[in-house]
Formats: C-alpha cells, structure tokens, sequence
C-alpha cells in the first residue's frame, strides 16, 4: 500500500492441483505454445476442437483458455495465471504466426502483464 516492495511468503507448490503451482519461464511457455500448435503436443483434432467457433459474446472459454477472434488480429488463444509472487500471461495469435509469453515476479499484476503482452505483440507485428 506504501509502494513499497516486500518478499512474498513462498507457497509449498507441492499441494498444488493441475490448474496451477507450475514453474516455467518465458522459453518454456512459448515451447509449449509451438507443441500445443503443431501437434505435438496434443492431437491436431484436439486442437481444433479448442478452436471451434467462439459463442455469441466473442469469447469462448475452455479449461483456462480464452479463444476469440479480432478482425485485425485474427484467431487468438490467451491464458494468464498467477499465485504468490508472480503474474503471468501467454498470448497465441494463430493468424498472425506471433506468441507472446509475459511473466513478471509479483503477484495481482494480471492487467499490467497484459498490457506489456500487447505492447510487445505490437513490436513484433509492426502495428
């Protein structure tokens, strides 16, 4: 609350269930976002099926995901997360060829990581 920074208690991220308590840097997330696209990780039909058609509020959601579309941007698939001591955000934009990973080390900064996420997206696609 003063702008001051303090250390974060570290959670035991042992008890953790498979929605969270993974450890990762930004070369493993966009890893895992050249797997997930090319099959390698899951099969393509799976794939698709995160893919299908966003329902009428332009967003559907699946486990953790967030897929809609934009009419410049084209398909995109984004999942941000966070727990003690770390926000982070990994944005796929399938028509683009572009995947942008944003991690930063303090927590309950969902929306500032987004907006960096952006603006590098902006770097890479010159818009």
């Amino acid at each position: 609350k003063d702008g001051q920074f303090r250390p974060d208690i570290q959670d035991d991220l042992s008890v953790k269930l498979p929605g969270g308590g993974l450890q990762s840097t930004a070369a493993d997330l966009l890893a895992f976002a050249h797997a997930f696209q090319n099959g390698t990780l899951v099969p393509m039909e799976s794939f698709a099926q995160l893919l299908r058609d966003p329902v009428d509020s332009g967003v559907y959601t699946q486990p953790g995901w967030a897929v809609f579309s934009e009419p410049v941007r084209g398909r995109i698939i984004q999942m941000d997360g966070g727990q003690s001591g770390t926000s982070t955000v990994l944005t796929i934009y399938l028509d683009r060829g572009i995947v942008v990973a944003v991690l930063a080390n303090t927590s309950r900064a969902s929306s500032s990581v987004k907006v960096i996420g952006e603006r590098l997206y902006g770097i890479a696609s010159s818009e």
